[in-house]
């Protein structure tokens, strides 16, 4: 693997406001000893039982508005997938997504929409009183998850999920929060939380070691002002190798990268439609000793994964277990 020009990415071209973390562990969550981390896409299967709610829900449709008020608006397709990844095996037949979709949607529990992106894709997303279901039975997040009093906000949701999904089918993946979570975590931990209520955060287990990364999706060029104000933010970071930029249009890359230029090897810019076609071969784009400088994304990880960083526990996973 060719050598990035900065092998150590935890140091800045101008200072060293990322240099490397103090030995103290400032513990994200307090886990009880018998708590682990394990990768959720090896979690055995759950047991189904027909119904598992008062209200009359079935598992699954439980877990699938759970899934749509943790993730926010999400194709059918997504929807399998994400289950898969937590541990309940669907088949890759999509009827029964659409069949369960479409009980919660004749409940009032859940919204459809037309992308109108050129295909027949339609997003689904939990409504209020799908919300109201979930917080009834003492599964809700600590924010509001409310995708649907944003009509923009359905191509932001869907492209962090294409993001999320895509990173899953490239690497074992320990962990993956969404906006919804981040911000519930950070409700809950306080100034011991993440330095941002990030788009996504997630670990990936790579041969050389773990990474935790943050994903942000930018569609639209910020004012000066905000990146001035994020990259303070991000400058005090703890927990987190790495934040992945993702530019949903190839001239942001020259408009926006220029504002994060003393962050150095912390951020990173990545074309958005490149990385769902080529995955981790796509490139990545950073800034080091005033140049900006690209490279693999995937040797990228690998050389942030050597860097010393301080763990971090997520409080809410989401874990469809219901049965007995």
């Amino acid at each position: 693997m060719s050598e990035l020009p900065n092998p150590h990415l935890d140091v800045l071209g101008e200072d060293d406001t990322l240099g490397a973390t103090a030995e103290a562990v400032l513990p994200s969550a307090y886990l009880a000893p018998d708590q682990r981390l394990l990768l959720s896409a090896a979690m055995p299967p759950a047991k189904m039982r027909k119904v598992s709610t008062t209200g009359g829900l079935t598992a699954r449709e439980y877990h699938v508005l759970r899934i749509l008020d943790c993730y926010g608006w999400c194709t059918p397709e997504m929807v399998r997938r994400i289950a898969n990844f937590h541990g309940v095996p669907w088949t890759s037949e999509g009827r029964l997504t659409y069949r369960l979709l479409r009980r919660l949607k004749e409940l009032g529990f859940v919204v459809s929409r037309k992308l109108h992106d050129g295909t027949k894709t339609i997003a689904n997303a939990a409504t209020p009183n799908g919300m109201a279901y979930i917080r009834s039975h003492g599964d809700a997040l600590l924010c509001d998850t409310n995708a649907v009093k944003d009509p923009a906000s359905v191509f932001h949701f869907i492209g962090l999920n294409n993001i999320m999904l895509q990173f899953m089918s490239q690497f074992p993946t320990r962990y993956w929060l969404s906006d919804f979570q981040v911000r519930s975590d950070n409700s809950c931990i306080g100034a011991n939380g993440l330095a941002k209520d990030y788009d996504s955060v997630g670990e990936l287990a790579l041969s050389t070691g773990h990474v935790r990364i943050a994903v942000e999706y930018e569609r639209w060029q910020q004012s000066s002002h905000r990146y001035l104000k994020l990259c303070a933010c991000l400058a005090s970071e703890k927990y987190l190798h790495m934040v992945i930029y993702f530019l949903g249009k190839p001239e942001l890359l020259r408009s926006a990268a220029p504002h994060f230029k003393r962050l150095g090897g912390f951020v990173y810019f990545v074309d958005y439609g490149q990385f769902l076609t080529k995955g981790a071969d796509v490139y990545a784009h950073y800034w080091y000793l005033g140049h900006l400088y690209e490279a693999p994304l995937r040797d990228v990880l690998d050389h942030a994964s050597r860097k010393q960083r301080l763990d971090y526990f997520p409080i809410h996973q989401l874990t469809l277990r219901m049965g007995k």
